[in-house]
């Protein structure tokens, strides 16, 4: 009997902290979970302060990227001589040059040589022309000698026949010396006409070598400079100085150096 009170007792206390137990825990956990819900409130007050209090900028977004170009000008070219020779620079690369500075010369044998023979021409011409104009002045006093002479003949015939018996004898005389005196007149005027064409020949191959020459003194002038067509700077000296070059191959670049542009290349992923 005493063991089973005894018993009884230990159930009656082990059930009495199980309440107790169960009584701390209803309590406490309640207790617990309103101190975490104010803390996770109060943390989403302060957030909210943050975000509410951040400053607001106005800008572009940008990210930085590598870009592999070149500048070059916008106007180049590529100057050359219309003839053979020994090229002269007269300027340097990098030269800064205004428009109609000379850049380079060449000493052309050709074109010397051409001006040499329309000179010579030229000399030919001249003393043909002088020599048909010589011609025709001995021309012309020979003529009024032959006019004056023809025209006394005639006006001996004339008086002749007034004198005469005036047969048909003598009237015939008179005739022909009428158709000689004509004859004479015709022959001054064809000969006249001749040397009018001699000279007009004459004075058109002068005419014409000199402008021959002309045109190969200026080919000197012209062909054998080059000069600047625009203010510009010297790219590159692409010959060697004092060495023999052929018509028509480039012996200098320039370029105009106010305007230029870039040529970039951008990867697709910058894009």
């Amino acid at each position: 009997m005493v063991k089973m009170i005894i018993k009884l007792k230990k159930r009656n206390h082990i059930f009495f902290l199980l309440i107790v137990i169960l009584t701390l825990s209803s309590i406490i956990f309640p207790f617990t979970s309103c101190i975490k819900t104010k803390e996770t409130e109060i943390n989403k007050e302060d957030e909210f302060q943050r975000l509410k209090t951040a400053k607001v900028i106005k800008g572009d977004i940008t990210r930085p990227i590598t870009l592999v170009g070149r500048v070059r000008p916008k106007i180049k070219d590529s100057l050359y001589f219309e003839v053979d020779g020994v090229i002269s620079y007269k300027v340097k690369e990098g030269d800064k040059v205004k428009e109609g500075d000379t850049l380079a010369e060449v000493d052309s044998i050709t074109i010397k040589e051409d001006i040499s023979s329309k000179s010579d021409e030229l000399k030919s011409a001249k003393y043909e022309y002088d020599k048909v104009l010589t011609d025709n002045h001995f021309f012309e006093i020979n003529t009024e000698r032959n006019k004056s002479l023809a025209k006394k003949i005639y006006e001996i015939a004339n008086r002749a026949y007034a004198n005469s018996a005036r047969t048909k004898e003598d009237k015939l005389i008179l005739e022909m010396a009428k158709i000689s005196y004509e004859d004479s007149l015709l022959e001054i005027e064809k000969s006249r006409e001749e040397y009018k064409y001699k000279i007009s020949e004459a004075q058109d191959k002068l005419n014409k070598a000199q402008t021959a020459l002309n045109e190969s003194t200026k080919a000197l002038e012209e062909k054998t400079a080059l000069y600047a067509l625009y203010d510009c700077q010297i790219i590159s000296i692409d010959k060697e100085d004092s060495k023999k070059i052929t018509a028509y191959e480039d012996v200098i670049t320039v370029a105009d150096f106010k305007d230029f542009e870039v040529k970039i290349q951008l990867d697709e992923v910058d894009i």
